[in-house]
């Protein structure tokens, strides 16, 4: 981490951290700011973060906490979309499902 930030990077992802190893990431980012007299690079928090675990991530003093956990057990909706010739002066278009699609 102390490489990236003293290469300049401006922002940082800290996957797969408990929270206190995100506490410590934060503070080595915002000590380095001081020193440095440049803004903080903005830290996100990412990897196995929960509903359940959101909260004590968000208390870390992390600027974005991402979370796959809303979208990883989602259903799967399986939708196509036909265009059909319906004459020589235009087209139809009709949203059908893939299983209904030739093949």
């Amino acid at each position: 981490m102390v490489q990236a930030l003293e290469a300049g990077a401006d922002a940082l992802l800290l996957d797969n951290m408990s929270p206190d190893e995100v506490r410590a990431c934060v503070a080595v980012a915002d000590e380095h700011a001081a020193i440095a007299g440049t803004r903080r690079a903005l830290l996100e928090v990412s990897g196995g973060i929960t509903l359940e675990t959101v909260g004590s991530y968000a208390d870390t003093g992390a600027d974005v906490v991402s979370s796959g956990s809303l979208t990883n057990s989602s259903p799967v909706l399986d939708i196509g979309l036909d265009i059909e010739v319906t004459s020589s002066s235009g087209t139809s278009l009709r949203s059908v499902p893939s299983s209904e699609l030739p093949g």
